[in-house]
């Protein structure tokens, strides 16, 4: 089971606060309800249903939240075009991205992902600028996954099939009054706000997991609905991660059941013979790291840590993209860095305990907030020091 620990600025979603009266109706009526009259708003749910297979090409920038110079932050990374081509009825999903990178090098950035059903792809150069298909990261995959479910055309047909579904009291945000329905997709908490105005879904977002901040708000955000071949669809996105923007897109070209669109979804056959390693963890974070161009790999997969003596008393947790470093004191542990994700500090902190099992890591020291510095601090917290060889001054602080 992945931990998964309060943050200040997580929301919770079953949790969030209401503003606002309820509805006349409420509860699954009152959800399908709303989810009828936004099927109509946005074309018929026959025309919905309609829609099997899109392209659709866009322009945009990605931003991420833990890489700017402060720590509330958001520092630009990309601008990209990309072209997603989609057929829900096989869950395919074909990613063709061409980027520039902004940070934290500059240069192109371009990539093809391919997902049908339980298999995927990427082509990506590598550091050679060799291009090769590798089967997709599990995390990566079960992402892509997630977010078929989540595009415009599709999901108010997921909401509509899916387990728990629920309509609570209407909420204000920003003086604009949404109906909320709520429902389970593959096991993750969804909350989808539709516009009381003008009956257009307006917001989607999943609960999941994120390797700092845990229980998180993964959102889309969408606009600027125009009309294209008897169906409406927003033109307009922004995807936010607790209410900040990690990406912006325009659309600029729409075709739905293209011809031929089952083709874009051959997977290589080297991809294919590739075994897949990993968990299938659904987060965002293994997306924004892709989008930044630098590693991911290692996410819910088996980590490995070794530990190199540099002096006395000083030890280097290699392994892995990024390391740690371990200096002993003389009567507990300190570690500097916390890099990525729990599961990493985690098998840092089961092979310092091997190495060293008389003293406890007391302190973690981090360099700085960018999360491939802070990502795994969240297991070194939920560790704790032993309260017998606290300091006194520490003990006084955590009372208070």
């Amino acid at each position: 089971m992945r931990l998964a620990l309060f943050h200040p600025v997580a929301l919770s979603i079953s949790a969030a606060v209401i503003v606002g009266c309820a509805g006349p109706q409420t509860g699954e009526p009152g959800a399908r309800r709303a989810l009828d009259d936004a099927a109509e708003a946005t074309g018929g749910s026959e025309a919905l249903r309609a829609i099997q297979a899109q392209r659709l090409t866009s322009k945009g920038s990605s931003f991420e939240p833990m890489q700017g110079m402060q720590p509330d932050e958001t520092r630009q990374v990309n601008s990209f075009s990309e072209t997603v081509t989609v057929d829900f009825g096989r869950s395919a999903m074909r990613i063709a991205f061409e980027g520039q990178r902004t940070y934290p090098a500059s240069g192109p950035l371009s990539f093809t992902e391919i997902v049908d059903g339980q298999n995927g792809s990427l082509e990506q150069a590598d550091a050679a600028g060799v291009v090769s298909p590798v089967r997709l990261h599990a995390s990566r995959h079960a992402a892509r996954l997630r977010d078929l479910n989540r595009m415009p055309a599709r999901v108010l047909t997921t909401a509509s099939q899916a387990p728990g579904l629920n309509r609570l009291p209407d909420r204000a945000i920003d003086g604009v009054t949404y109906q909320v329905v709520t429902y389970q997709d593959a096991g993750q908490a969804v909350e989808l706000l539709v516009d009381a105005s003008t009956r257009l879904p307006a917001r989607v977002a999943y609960l999941e997991d994120d390797p700092l901040l845990g229980d998180t708000r993964n959102e889309w955000v969408w606009s600027d609905w125009r009309e294209v071949a008897g169906v409406r669809l927003p033109h307009r996105e922004e995807r936010r991660l607790n209410g900040r923007v990690i990406r912006s897109t325009t659309l600029t070209e729409v075709e739905n059941n293209p011809a031929a669109a089952t083709n874009a979804f051959a997977i290589p056959a080297a991809a294919l013979q590739e075994p897949e390693v990993g968990e299938r963890i659904v987060s965002e974070w293994t997306l924004r790291r892709a989008a930044m161009g630098v590693g991911f790999q290692d996410y819910g997969r088996p980590q490995n840590v070794e530990l190199e003596t540099v002096a006395p008393g000083v030890f280097h947790a290699r392994g892995g993209t990024h390391h740690s470093l371990i200096v002993e004191m003389n009567d507990h542990l300190m570690v500097i860095e916390a890099p990525l994700f729990e599961e990493r500090s985690r098998a840092v902190i089961n092979a310092t305990k091997q190495k060293l099992p008389a003293k406890p890591i007391r302190y973690v020291m981090v360099t700085h907030h960018h999360n491939d510095h802070s990502g795994g601090i969240r297991a070194y917290a939920a560790e704790g020091p032993p309260s017998s060889r606290m300091p006194a001054s520490f003990r006084s602080s955590r009372a208070s």
